[in-house]
């Protein structure tokens, strides 16, 4: 069974040096072009996070993060205990002798709400890994980190949700071994007008004054890369 941490770490921590070939591939693609990917999540790099949660790019699709999940440092580290802990992987960038950057996010942890798999997945990246085309790289190092550190059996275990609406995001799921088992028609709150929604879905706003439009919620496991 798998087993995550559940508390703040006192520092970041490198990975094991074998993830296995998929992710050792993608690791030394990330590093190739200085950035690294490492385990845990301190104080520093949580307060980071919930930063970059109110960037209005995390907040179209996952507004949960500044609303809740990375609302505060108590928010981060009560969402850190959930279900018994939280795996956190990190891609990060060193930008000076005393200051790394974090440039995506990625965990994964036990969960009681998706019928398709033990354990959750999900990936976040930041403006500083925009434009870098390291979103599915890191991904497969998430996924192999997490087999080797925290003993995820991901093809038995792993599975995620998405929203139809995000296509970036779907497709680098597919590719790096997700597969689409089921989906659910849904609202979700949006920051974009009608004119500006990739599949041009019409919005409208609420009592709460907040934007709303139709989505699905698109649940996907974990197969593997063909």
């Amino acid at each position: 069974m798998a087993h995550f941490p559940n508390t703040f770490a006192e520092e970041l921590m490198p990975l094991p040096e074998d993830l296995g070939e998929v992710g050792n591939a993608a690791l030394e693609r990330i590093r190739a072009v200085n950035f690294d990917v490492k385990a845990g999540l301190t104080i520093d790099a949580a307060s980071q996070m919930v930063a970059y949660s109110k960037d209005e790019a995390v907040r179209e699709y996952c507004p949960n993060d500044a609303q809740s999940r990375f609302s505060s440092l108590a928010s981060t580290q009560s969402w850190l205990k959930k279900h018994g802990g939280r795996g956190v992987l990190l891609m990060t960038k060193q930008v000076s002798a005393s200051t790394e950057l974090v440039a995506e996010a990625g965990w994964e942890g036990l969960t009681s709400d998706d019928p398709e798999g033990e354990v959750t997945f999900a990936v976040r990246a930041y403006e500083l890994a925009r434009g870098k085309r390291l979103t599915e790289d890191f991904s497969r190092v998430v996924i192999a980190a997490s087999a080797v550190l925290y003993g995820v059996d991901s093809k038995r275990q792993l599975a995620l949700e998405t929203w139809r609406s995000n296509i970036a995001a779907g497709k680098i799921y597919g590719r790096i071994g997700f597969e689409e088992t089921h989906d659910v028609l849904d609202k979700r709150e949006t920051l974009k007008p009608t004119a500006q929604q990739p599949d041009g879905a019409h919005v409208w706003k609420e009592k709460d004054g907040k934007l709303y439009r139709r989505d699905e919620r698109v649940h996907m496991r974990f197969v593997g890369e063909s």
